[in-house]
């Protein structure tokens, strides 16, 4: 019996490469970062195993806040604005 993935694991890195550039920008942008972080773990980012469970934890911390709507979200070019526009001064 054929998997339903059994086609795809006889694509070529060419072929997945040629599919890929039919992608918007946008669309590629995210798959080459999502390809890059899949050659190292979350762990190869820390000094220490300890860091990158701390890490962990506050990544999930600030997810349930942002979940539970108790995190005010801010718009990242705004900020950058803001900062640029005191520093100036």
């Amino acid at each position: 019996m054929n998997e339903p993935n059994e086609k795809l694991r006889h694509i070529t890195a060419r072929a997945l490469y040629e599919e890929a550039l039919k992608l918007s920008v946008e669309e590629r942008e995210v798959l080459s970062i999502m390809l890059d972080q899949s050659l190292t773990s979350f762990d190869d980012w820390f000094a220490t195993p300890e860091i990158a469970k701390a890490w962990r934890e506050e990544i999930h911390r600030r997810k349930q806040a942002i979940d539970e709507g108790k995190a005010k979200m801010l718009d990242g070019e705004q900020v950058f604005r803001d900062l640029r526009r005191k520093h100036s001064l």
